[in-house]
């Protein structure tokens, strides 16, 4: 047989492409790897949320064996597991966190520190298939905190700075990430300490809570981000515990406290500068978590992503659950 043959560059991944022509005239592609093939795009569309009806509270959560998706009901403590991938399976990761769900594309989006670097992480699409990174954070840094806002942008936390980034559903994503991804843009500092629990955007401002239990609220419409400690009132109720996990749901603001102590919801004044903390329920007790939910948009888009295209598709497809369990209430 005759073929044809054309060497072409992959995200420096070197493939030979045979095109092999049939006598029925169809034919069929052969790739040979010829350097490092380690990073490859993901080929498969990665199922989204269904955020038209979705208002669930959901939490990542890391164990020794497992990165899982739960979901719970604050009033009864019952929570379910939607799927887990074996943490052997990704050596090269070392934490999950700081994890949202992007209303342009409604797929769940979550920081991953790296095994192999200091401090350094990457920003990577993750669901029941597993990871696609498409983005790193700033060199050494990487964060435990962060969210979608209504446009789709992702905002992250750590002691370092606040970081921004747009466009992140029409990225590629990558089984491995490869050298030249691009890099979440710190946009200002930050006053909170290394450690501090999960964030939320809510009309133009990040609302998080330091590991010490004060809330710290930015002014993102602010063109010098002007950031304050907002003042409980009246007396918080929450105390000095870390709040891993927070929800933005129907316009509503929600922290989970780690030890299991309780789910409240904040109502921040931001002319007044003070927060009312109100207990609505149970938590789960879980160190290593983070929350996300569907932030409301309007939209009723419940596309499905492809990791190595930009355009979408209109099928859409509800977590399933596999394991229930309940939690005692506190």
């Amino acid at each position: 047989l005759k073929g044809f043959f054309r060497p072409f560059e992959l995200k420096h991944t070197f493939v030979l492409v045979a095109m092999v022509p049939l006598a029925s005239r169809a034919g069929f592609v052969v790739a040979v790897c010829l350097g490092a093939c380690a990073a490859q795009p993901v080929e498969k569309s990665m199922i989204p949320f269904d955020c038209a009806t979705d208002t669930l509270p959901y939490q990542l959560i890391t164990t020794d064996s497992a990165y899982e998706l739960h979901s719970w009901d604050w009033q009864s403590g019952s929570h379910t597991i939607h799927w887990s991938l074996k943490v052997g399976d990704y050596p090269i990761i070392n934490e999950v966190n700081a994890c949202g769900i992007n209303p342009e594309d409604n797929m769940a989006y979550c920081t991953v520190r790296d095994k192999n670097t200091t401090g350094s992480g990457h920003l990577a699409r993750i669901n029941k298939d597993g990871f696609a990174f498409v983005a790193r954070t700033p060199r050494g840094n990487w964060s435990t905190c962060g969210s979608f806002d209504e446009t789709g942008r992702y905002w992250a936390v750590s002691a370092q700075g606040i970081w921004m980034l747009s466009g992140s559903h029409g990225l590629i994503g990558w089984t491995e990430p490869p050298p030249d991804l691009p890099e979440l843009v710190v946009v200002g500092t930050t006053s909170l300490q290394h450690g501090s629990g999960d964030n939320v955007v809510w009309r133009d401002h990040l609302i998080t809570i330091d590991k010490d239990g004060t809330v710290i609220i930015t002014d993102l419409s602010d063109e010098n981000l002007e950031k304050w400690a907002a003042t409980p009132s009246p007396a918080d109720p929450m105390g000095p515990d870390r709040f891993g996990a927070a929800h933005l749901i129907s316009g509503r603001i929600y922290f989970s406290e780690n030890k299991g102590t309780g789910v409240y919801q904040i109502e921040p004044d931001f002319q007044a500068r003070t927060f009312i903390g109100t207990r609505v329920g149970a938590s789960l007790d879980a160190s290593k978590n983070d929350g996300l939910s569907c932030v409301s948009t309007g939209k009723t888009t419940t596309s499905s992503t492809s990791s190595t295209v930009t355009s979408t598709t209109t099928s859409s497809v509800t977590l399933s659950t596999t394991t229930s369990v309940t939690l005692s209430t506190t």
